[in-house]
């Protein structure tokens, strides 16, 4: 993280910035998203905590370099880049958390579970991005459930964004093996 300070004819302003993907919580890409077509003040008080009307009384030159490094230091494609290493597991305050093994050996109900999270991420319902993550990952051994699914939101809202997109790419290249292999099962047992 970074502190900058910024300048209004009267106040000074200290703001906190993540420097990289690694430093932004879900819950900040989640406000961000949410707001898409924001401001670049939006952005700025997503990202800081200053709020805009605040921001709006800062030194032009000043702001207007932040909102330059910043937009290019969250680009997507940076994101893209710096997601496309398989996530098998991750720590969360002192625990560890690792990928469900076979989502073709899952339960039906876990399964369905994630396909309807996926399903409302594709139509933007950014708040699923860390329960999708609390059904996909869980302690080793620990069967799915549901409620500790939903406990486990929060305290996954606090991870770094690039955890859950580690996880939805991994997700959707496991998800075309199970298909490949949910295939094979049923042209074997026909064979049978």
């Amino acid at each position: 993280m970074i502190t900058i300070t910024l300048q209004s004819k009267k106040e000074y302003y200290e703001a906190t910035f993540p420097e990289n993907w690694e430093e932004l919580s879900m819950y900040k890409f989640q406000q961000i998203l949410k707001h898409e077509e924001c401001s670049d003040l939006k952005f700025l008080e997503i990202l800081s905590g200053i709020e805009e009307e605040k921001l709006s009384r800062c030194e032009t030159k000043s702001v207007l370099w932040l909102i330059m490094q910043l937009r290019e230091q969250f680009s997507i494609e940076k994101l893209d880049e710096l997601s496309k290493e398989k996530l098998m597991s991750f720590e969360c305050e002192g625990e560890s958390y690792e990928i469900t093994p076979d989502l073709g050996n899952s339960t039906i109900g876990e399964y369905y579970s994630i396909l309807k999270i996926e399903d409302g991420i594709e139509k933007k319902q950014y708040q699923l991005f860390p329960l999708f993550l609390a059904t996909l990952y869980r302690p080793k051994g620990e069967e799915y459930d549901n409620k500790k699914c939903l406990e486990r939101v929060e305290k996954f809202n606090s991870l770094p964004v690039t955890i859950f997109y580690r996880a939805r790419n991994f997700f959707l290249f496991l998800q075309e093996i199970s298909k490949i292999n949910i295939q094979a099962y049923g042209e074997q047992n026909q064979a049978a």
